[in-house]
């Protein structure tokens, strides 16, 4: 038996109520990030700054990608 704050301290300790703005923050700055890259092949202001927002957002989305995997993982 526990005490009746223990439910609340699992509750408190656990991921699963953070998961989902984690994941709403994560394509909030997915979408910024496309936006960042679409605005630069549009204007094209120095490639180098295309390059490096396309490289940024592949390894974000990657990240965000095996972020949601290994917590899946870890659930089963």
């Amino acid at each position: 038996m526990g005490t009746p704050h223990d439910r609340q301290t699992r509750r408190l300790q656990s991921d699963r109520g953070l998961s989902r703005w984690k994941l709403i923050a994560g394509a909030v700055s997915v979408t910024a990030l496309i936006a960042l890259f679409a605005t630069s092949l549009a204007r094209s202001p120095n490639p180098a700054f295309t390059v490096l927002a396309g490289v940024v957002t592949v390894l974000l989305v990657s990240a965000m990608a095996w972020g949601v995997l290994r917590s899946r993982r870890g659930r089963e």
